[in-house]
């Protein structure tokens, strides 16, 4: 046929494209099986490379599915993490037993040593004191740096030698030295709200109970200043009184968070208060932290702020022996005067009964007996 065109002839496959056909059944002719596979394989061979980035990736819907539900498990452990730190952060602030726990784990440098730098206590302090919890003495109690906010307050300055008009009052002393019995002569005075409705009479200050000392935690302060003042307004009283022998641990912190308080710290006789203490704790050794360890250790901790103008060291055999003599002196650290004539008692405040009422005692020089700290 002289019209027809030449056939070609058929050029040889090369190994690459051979690779990509399918098997060849005799019988069947391709695998219909393989068919749609060696097209797509073909398809996606000669498509460019540019083309298939150009090309959109398209998500199966259970990808996106899974992927919301991941980031809404990450919201919730997101949510529950900062609840449960809102909580402990409140937690922390209403338990004074996990405030010391905290303190003391950063004090041995669980947190990086970062509370044994920034609040290091005065040289000094006895490493126990006090019987209420934690019994060991912690930076924060009596921080080197207690003098700081009187120094940078002129008010508090001027009040260093002269008690100001609503000054806070700390009755202090190892315990059995007649610190119940003198706040509770305090009490009869009405310019003075003692507050005596603690376990004990006792009201024993915490780390946030006045100026907080979490400077590296959100921890609020619980403000018992403000507490206690609204207190005694309501009273009519001008000054508001607390007393806790464990407090006589903590003077460096009351005088850091109250510039202008006044601090009366009673000591008594050590044998007097060897043999009071060990009768409350008859199962504990005489030398041990509770009975004459424990005189050692408060007393000590109280007499190094001897010298600070806002602490009265009075010797409770002095208070017993002459109180006439001894309660105006005390009143007058405080700020208040006595209401009555100059014999010594007070008319509608202190009287010779309160007096006497020290001196009745189990009958020793200290004239306190055992049923008080």
């Amino acid at each position: 046929m002289s019209g027809s065109q030449p056939q070609q002839p058929q050029q040889p496959l090369s190994p690459q494209q051979q690779s990509v056909l399918p098997p060849w059944d005799e019988k069947r002719g391709l695998k219909t099986e393989r068919r749609s596979s060696s097209k797509l394989s073909l398809a996606v061979d000669s498509r460019s490379d540019e083309e298939a980035a150009q090309q959109p990736l398209l998500a199966s819907p259970t990808s996106a599915k899974e992927r919301r539900s991941r980031r809404g498990s990450k919201l919730i452990a997101l949510s529950l993490f900062v609840a449960l730190g809102i909580f402990y952060i409140k937690l922390l602030e209403w338990s004074p037993m996990l405030q010391n726990t905290v303190w003391q784990l950063g004090s041995m440098g669980l947190f990086g040593g970062g509370i044994s730098s920034s609040e290091y206590q005065i040289a000094g302090v006895p490493s126990s004191c006090g019987n209420a919890a934690p019994l060991q003495t912690l930076s924060w109690m009596n921080p080197a740096d207690f003098n700081d906010t009187t120094l940078s307050d002129p008010a508090a300055l001027d009040h260093l030698s002269k008690p100001a008009s609503d000054a806070p009052l700390f009755v202090v002393g190892c315990g059995h030295s007649g610190t119940t019995e003198l706040i509770n002569i305090l009490d009869r005075h009405p310019d003075v709200y003692a507050y005596l409705d603690g376990p004990g009479m006792e009201f024993a200050v915490q780390p946030n109970s006045f100026e907080t000392p979490w400077r590296w935690l959100p921890v609020a302060s619980r403000r018992h200043d403000r507490w206690l003042k609204g207190l005694a307004e309501r009273e009519r009283a001008s000054h508001w009184a607390i007393k806790s022998p464990s407090n006589i641990c903590r003077i460096g912190y009351i005088l850091k968070s109250l510039p202008t308080a006044r601090v009366v710290m009673l000591v008594r006789d050590g044998r007097d208060s060897m043999l009071s203490l060990k009768a409350r704790f008859p199962d504990h050794e005489v030398s041990g932290p509770l009975v004459l360890g424990r005189w050692i250790n408060d007393n000590t901790a109280g007499l190094l702020f001897a010298s600070d103008p806002r602490m009265l060291v009075v010797r409770l055999e002095d208070l017993s022996q002459r109180p006439k003599e001894i309660l105006p002196y005390i009143l007058a650290h405080v700020g208040v005067g006595l209401k009555g004539g100059a014999n010594g008692t007070a008319g509608g405040g202190l009287d010779s009964g309160g007096a006497r009422r020290l001196q009745a005692g189990d009958g020793s020089s200290g004239g306190v007996g055992v049923g008080g700290e």
